[in-house]
């Protein structure tokens, strides 16, 4: 089922938040294939995989 534009806008602040937090830059590497709203990675994998490497980048500097 699709997502109500609403949810896809919270969905957007949340992921925004947490690039925030972890001290993610415009341009980063880990944004590259970001190309436009309609050209991104879809794969799930990708997501996880980017989500994860956010989380783990804000517990790293926690520790220093």
């Amino acid at each position: 089922m699709w997502q109500s534009r609403w949810e896809v806008f919270a969905e957007s602040l949340q992921d925004d938040a947490m690039a925030q937090t972890a001290g993610i830059e415009p341009d980063d590497p880990l944004l590259a294939e970001l190309k436009s709203y309609e050209i991104f990675p879809q794969q799930a994998a990708w997501i996880a995989a980017s989500t994860a490497d956010a989380l783990t980048r804000k517990s790293e500097d926690s520790k220093l």
